[in-house]
């Protein structure tokens, strides 16, 4: 987002220096899925939970 000028900044508001989709996916404690990259490649019902109630910015 920050590269594209759609963000102030590129850090996450976990605190982490850089927002990128490793670290939302598998280290992020706001944004990560519930099961990380197994959860997203064949969803199960906490994944699709979370993804109807994540708020992150696409």
């Amino acid at each position: 987002m920050h590269k594209w000028g759609l963000a102030p900044s590129s850090g996450c508001k976990c605190g982490a220096t850089e927002q990128t989709e490793d670290h939302v996916i598998n280290d992020c404690p706001i944004h990560r899925p519930p099961h990380g990259v197994r959860g997203l490649k064949r969803l199960d019902e906490d994944t699709i939970t979370w993804l109807m109630t994540s708020c992150l910015e696409i």
